[in-house]
């Protein structure tokens, strides 16, 4: 049973509903865009440190931005690089430890951060083209993390980063969850005001923070996903999309191997392109037109699990294109109902379904690369003859 609840967010928090409250000037809206309000002392202090000190390249712009950006924070801790083009957004919500490194054009807000603000912990490096956003609640990044070039992490419900944890170049880490408002009501048929620019007709919610533990580690362009929980030194490969929680000392990858072959092997339609057999070599000899039973107990019943495959891959299927479970049914267009994806993808299934079902090692790529054996690939009957011949070889090899 999901035990968070969802909860919506202030919609007044976000930078919107602020800027565009009320008839303000352009002036006005862009200083409560970058400082928080309208305060003219404050906004000329900050766009005199930017402009002058901001693209400074070299060792002489790391040393000015060293000392004259720790106006613009709440707090800095000694030690503290910036690099070129920082852009600091309510950077009196801001604090950062000792030793932090904040690269080349990167942005750090803290807007819709509370009171809580956003702190990032001693010693951690936020590599260049990284935004940390906080829209609503705050963000909190331990000691020794690692953000990759890229990267954006966006508060909305809040965000929790532990000590040492490694964030792979693109991943994209934040919450909330947006939904477009309705009513149950059929008396009222009213349409949302189309410009209003503010609500727009939708409504934002969270189930809570992500939090990340310590030590944790995030491949490339991981993608995480509202209230989800990373444990201590778990792991998450690269391309993921994290929608529910991932348990401390656990690794998280995908499923399915990728499957590489040439394109040749495939027709126009998809079909494999049976070999010719050159001068002197034999033609393959006819596979059987059903598929062979076990020829005893121990052998594994092939048939079972092959209509477990197929099953897996007609959920994939509309209706009136599924595979009969029957040897004669055809499985290659244009008789059949599939393509050349839709043969590797029950070729894996196959191989997963053995494995996990018998603990059999098998390699099946040869019935979709090798021309001799597209006649394997006509019918449910052809397919399941040869992964039977293909498991008794594996289990031969192993047995010698």
């Amino acid at each position: 049973m999901d035990t968070k609840q969802l909860k919506e967010l202030d919609q007044g928090a976000y930078i919107r509903a602020k800027v565009y409250a009320g008839q303000k000037s352009a002036l006005r809206r862009y200083a409560e865009l970058v400082i928080g309000d309208f305060s003219l002392p404050r906004l000329i202090k900050y766009e005199l440190i930017i402009t002058l000190f901001g693209p400074l390249p070299g060792a002489l712009g790391l040393l000015l931005r060293r000392y004259f950006y720790r106006a613009l924070f709440r707090e800095v801790g000694r030690g503290t690089v910036f690099g070129r083009n920082v852009t600091v957004r309510h950077g009196h919500r801001i604090s950062l430890g000792e030793g932090v490194i904040i690269d080349d054009d990167c942005l750090l807000d803290g807007r819709g951060s509370g009171e809580e603000g956003l702190r990032v912990g001693d010693e951690t490096i936020i590599n260049r083209h990284s935004a940390v956003q906080c829209k609503v609640g705050p963000i909190h990044i331990g000691a020794g993390v690692d953000v990759g070039a890229g990267s954006s992490l966006v508060s909305q419900g809040g965000v929790e980063i532990g000590d040492m944890v490694a964030v792979g170049g693109g991943c994209k880490i934040g919450g909330g969850v947006l939904q477009l408002e309705s009513t149950d009501d059929e008396a009222d048929s009213t349409e949302p005001d189309r410009h209003d620019f503010v609500n727009r007709g939708q409504r934002r919610y969270s189930r809570g923070p992500v939090r990340i533990g310590s030590r944790a580690v995030l491949g490339r362009s991981v993608i995480v996903m509202d209230a989800v929980r990373i444990g201590e030194d778990a792991m998450v490969s690269a391309g993921m999309v994290v929608r529910e929680d991932v348990p401390a000392d656990n690794v998280l990858m995908p499923r399915d191997r990728p499957l590489v072959m040439p394109r040749e092997q495939f027709r126009r339609r998809g079909t494999p392109a049976p070999a010719e057999p050159s001068a002197g070599t034999a033609a393959a000899p006819e596979v059987p037109a059903t598929a062979p039973e076990p020829a005893s107990s121990t052998d594994v019943d092939v048939v079972a699990l092959i209509n477990r495959a197929l099953e897996t891959v007609n959920e994939q299927l509309p209706p009136e294109r599924t595979i009969r479970l029957t040897p004669d049914a055809p499985l290659l267009e244009p008789d059949g109902p599939l393509d050349s994806m839709g043969i590797i993808n029950l070729v894996v299934s196959t191989e997963e379904v053995i494995r996990e079902e018998t603990g059999v090692e098998t390699n099946l790529t040869t019935l979709i690369t090798d021309g001799q054996n597209a006649a394997s690939l006509a019918s449910v009957g052809d397919f399941t003859a040869a992964v039977q011949r293909a498991v008794s070889a594996t289990s031969a090899t192993a047995g010698q």
